[in-house]
């Protein structure tokens, strides 16, 4: 089996993570626009965020636990270990698809859309072959071999929006409910390719899956993986604490429009989680040499490295950010022709930030051998989200739930930032790492704000885009050195140049 170099293998995982999530937005906003409009939008995303929920318990921790152990561990000793994590895996999920199938309509009433109950029967088996597919990338990811995890991963979006924008299409014209279990049914033929891409690798590695379970290997594997997915669910979780309490809290606040609102709230979620995938995945191409130069000790070199990726997260970060809050209206009307609770945009917008530096921060702090930190982080910020829901969302309406997102990511950031303080030697600078972003995203809120009166939309975006670029270079915010630095070549200089 073919191995990679660790920035390779952590690119190429990082760019699967960035198209997969790309190919999610234009399967959304299609599918958005095209079949469900808001309302319907809250009944896909009811199922949908569960969904996400659990294959992000299975997918976060379980693949990095196996890789690690796996990478220490003899042949033999490694096809025990993925046998032992599918067995626990595909039992356990099989479990919760099961419950999920035949307790769907008390699931579907609990979150205030009992019509979303169909499509929680149609992505069930997702759940369990998710399970599956995490094992397994775990397995090739300890190899030093990240091309089948990848490949799986974009195989999973493409057939994702390919099947869920045939089965909307073949059901247009039925009820919100049924179009909404034909669109999430992309979900589990997505999961099912996914798993066949692995099958086929696999038997090319000539692995050898033994019926075989080991308490002691599982509780190894559990160890490791509970701490880091606590942190990766981060997103997932509150998503799904939106999709349990929104609607049934508004309509106790007596709103007539429930549904429709946390349909416009899930467009909102949608479009900033897409700046954070991407900035996460860039900056996760130089998180492997953090993690190495806090095993050595080499403190200038951890210091150099982890404030590259914090600057080079916040500057694909902030422009977003600033550009949700300057122009809510023409955003929501420019892809969903609807301007609909555009206002939910502006209050969860910092989230992009404080949500993309966080889970930075996370990384660095769980590369120094501090994971219970940023698990009691994670918790934190989870109880401060419901929390929050109580109060806001009966008092704000959906706005209320944008903002309790963005106070709970607030307070997440504060802990990671002073724990990395306390038990690290990583020391951020004020001027490279506040006043800069901070500079930046007040030109980029201003280009855009200010075309924005004169121009439609798009064109408003790309003037703010020639002004923040250049700006970025100009201020020092990042250089051509330490891009290249992230992306082992000289083409990007080269052109610049």
């Amino acid at each position: 089996m073919k191995k990679q170099s660790f920035i390779t293998g952590a690119f190429l995982l990082a760019a699967a993570t960035g198209l997969g999530k790309i190919f999610s937005a234009i399967f959304k906003i299609p599918l958005d626009n095209l079949f469900l409009h808001a309302e319907g939008m809250a009944i896909f995303n009811g199922a949908y965020n569960i969904y996400m929920f659990f294959f992000a318990v299975a997918t976060a921790g379980i693949p990095l636990a196996i890789s690690q152990l796996v990478a220490s561990s003899e042949k033999e000793e490694g096809e025990r270990i993925v046998s032992t994590s599918l067995i626990f895996t595909t039992a356990s999920l099989f479990i919760v698809s099961l419950a999920v199938f035949i307790f769907a309509e008390p699931i579907a009433t609990a979150t205030g859309m009992a019509d979303c109950a169909l499509s929680l029967r149609v992505m069930a088996p997702a759940i369990t072959l998710c399970s599956i597919t995490a094992s397994l990338r775990g397995y090739f990811q300890g190899r030093m071999n990240m091309t089948p995890s990848a490949l799986s991963q974009v195989t999973d979006s493409l057939g994702r929006l390919l099947a869920g924008f045939t089965g909307a299409y073949l059901l247009m014209g039925k009820p919100l409910g049924t179009i909404s279990a034909g669109a999430i049914s992309g979900t589990t033929v997505g999961a099912f390719l996914s798993v066949s891409v692995l099958v086929v690798f696999l038997k090319k590695s000539h692995l050898k899956i033994r019926c075989s379970f080991s308490t002691a290997h599982l509780k190894r594997l559990l160890i490791v993986a509970i701490p880091i997915t606590v942190t990766a669910s981060l997103h997932p979780i509150f998503n799904l604490a939106d999709t349990l309490t929104v609607v049934p809290l508004l309509k106790m606040a007596g709103a007539t429009d429930a549904q429709s609102a946390f349909g416009c709230l899930s467009r909102s979620a949608m479009l900033y989680a897409l700046p954070v995938s991407i900035a996460t995945a860039v900056a996760a191409s130089a998180l492997p040499a953090v993690a190495e130069h806090a095993k050595r000790g080499d403190k200038g070199a951890l210091n150099r490295d982890a404030s590259l990726a914090v600057r080079l997260t916040l500057a694909i970060s902030v422009p977003c950010a600033a550009g949700f809050m300057a122009i809510p209206d023409g955003i929501f009307g420019f892809l969903f022709n609807s301007t609909e609770n555009s206002s939910t945009l502006v209050f969860i917008a910092l989230s992009a930030v404080f949500l993309s530096i966080g889970e930075v921060l996370s990384s660095i702090l769980q590369g120094y051998g501090k994971i219970k930190c940023t698990v009691i982080s994670a918790l934190v910020a989870v109880i401060s989200k419901l929390a929050l829901n109580l109060v806001f969302v009966r008092t704000g309406h959906v706005n209320g739930a944008a903002a309790s997102t963005s106070l709970s990511y607030i307070l997440f950031l504060c802990m990671l930032l002073l724990l990395l303080k306390v038990h690290t030697p990583v020391r951020l600078s004020l001027r490279a790492h506040l006043l800069k972003p901070l500079f930046l995203g007040v030109l980029c809120f201003t280009a855009a704000f200010v075309s924005s009166m004169y121009l439609p939309t798009f064109p408003s975006i790309i003037i703010a885009a020639f002004v923040y670029i250049p700006a970025v270079f100009v201020t020092g915010m990042v250089n051509i050195g330490e891009i290249n630095q992230i992306f082992s070549g000289h083409k990007i200089e080269y052109v610049c140049k």
